[in-house]
């Protein structure tokens, strides 16, 4: 990857290329095109320079990526367990959810607010360890988590 550049461009859509290729056509000759391939590389050399990455820290630093981001860090991944660990991702964990809702916490005596999303956070963050299996486990760790933290009595 360039370290320096006469001209970035930061996207690679239909205007993006164009700007480009105009500038090109014009003389620049050092132009860094930036798409969101690049922000992929990126994370993967945090993922790969990582001294551990849990199934949590691996979640959330790709869940914002499209397929093609995925697939395409999959395929750059020098290291094959970290390779499999994307796949891993990709085919299973992406998918996870918490099944509890909003009503459940409602239920629970916890008033609504962004306590909401850390509550739900954490129950996800805890699935992706395999700790919880059930409905029924996921509303009990919320009240634990809740009483934990003073949310409930």
């Amino acid at each position: 990857m360039r370290k320096s550049a006469d001209v970035v461009v930061i996207g690679g859509g239909s205007i993006g290329c164009s700007v480009a290729y105009n500038l090109a056509k014009k003389g620049f000759k050092n132009i860094v095109l930036l798409e969101k391939r690049y922000k992929a590389e990126k994370q993967l050399a945090v993922i790969e320079n990582s001294a551990a990455y849990t199934p949590q820290d691996l979640y959330w630093a790709l869940i914002n990526f499209k397929t093609e981001n995925i697939l395409y860090m999959m395929a750059l991944a020098k290291d094959e367990a970290i390779r499999k660990a994307i796949s891993n991702f990709y085919t299973h964990q992406r998918n996870i959810k918490p099944t509890i809702k909003g009503r459940d916490l409602l239920k629970l005596g916890i008033k609504p607010g962004p306590v909401f999303t850390r509550i739900f956070n954490q129950v996800l963050n805890t699935k992706l360890d395999g700790q919880l299996k059930t409905k029924k486990d996921e509303i009990n760790f919320a009240a634990a988590w809740a009483r934990e933290n003073k949310l409930i009595d």
